[in-house]
């Protein structure tokens, strides 16, 4: 939790930014399962979108907007 405030604050504030995404890979539940206990929203599922050892995982991507 604690990480998650640094970054939201440095990108909201500092930066200017008005979203903070993160991509995790689909077969990984328990990231998933934290990034929503944090508040980020599933937004969608770009398919084959990183490599990764000779092959193109599927990556959830959430994300949390500045008004949230």
């Amino acid at each position: 939790m604690e990480a998650l405030e640094a970054i939201t604050d440095f990108g909201f504030g500092k930066m200017q930014l008005n979203r903070v995404e993160v991509l995790i890979d689909t077969r990984n539940v328990p990231s998933a399962r934290l990034a929503e206990s944090l508040g980020l929203v599933r937004e969608r599922i770009p398919r084959e979108n990183t490599p990764f050892r000779g092959r193109y995982l599927d990556d959830a991507v959430y994300s949390f907007l500045r008004r949230e």
